[in-house]
């Protein structure tokens, strides 16, 4: 008997439905099209009540500078599958 093993590895890309809210979020360059001070808060929780459930929180703030046609951001977001854990700004 012959037996092959082999080691798989994927991305996990975040998945949001309501991307209109926040485009800054998944196109950093789109908050070149705002005038005003921008943000928003979300978070998605899925299987609630089961341990190891996905959750997913992020935080962004964005803003013009002003006298200039440049803008300034950050993103923050916490992402739990399981016992992986990332965060990233």
């Amino acid at each position: 008997m012959l037996f092959l093993s082999k080691s798989n590895v994927a991305q996990n890309h975040y998945h949001m439905s309501g991307y209109m809210q926040d485009q800054a979020y998944i196109n950093a360059a789109s908050i070149a099209s705002y005038d005003h001070v921008s943000g928003s808060v979300f978070m998605k929780k899925q299987w609630v009540g089961m341990s190891g459930a996905p959750n997913f929180q992020g935080i962004t703030l964005h803003t013009p500078i002003k006298n200039s046609s440049n803008s300034i951001g950050i993103n923050l977001v916490n992402d739990v599958i399981g016992v992986n854990q990332k965060t990233s700004a």
